[in-house]
């Protein structure tokens, strides 16, 4: 990773039992030319080669409902040089009405 980065907050969310990503704006620059093809579909098209290291934190806050966070996951993105973010998952419910 470059000595001289931009700290930036970014916000993901994988979103139903097909796990469609949606994503602020800040997270263009991170996912380079994959934007906006990414918004909207299922992280094994948009983000193939980085699903595997992901799936089982997703996949622990979705089907179990535990939290998890990692610090400094290293992500290559097809694009400019890897990327190192801090990033949690949890599950969301709907409250019952």
């Amino acid at each position: 990773m470059p000595q001289n980065h931009v700290l930036t907050t970014f916000r993901v969310v994988i979103w139903g039992p097909h796990f469609i990503i949606l994503y602020n704006e800040s997270c263009c620059d991170i996912i380079g030319d994959k934007h906006p093809a990414a918004l909207g579909r299922p992280p094994t098209v948009a983000f193939a080669e980085l699903w595997p290291m992901v799936l089982p934190m997703v996949s622990a806050a979705y089907h179990h409902g535990k939290p998890t966070k990692v610090e400094k996951m290293e992500l290559h993105f097809s694009r400019r040089e890897d990327v190192a973010v801090s990033t949690s998952a949890t599950a969301q419910t709907a409250p019952p009405y």
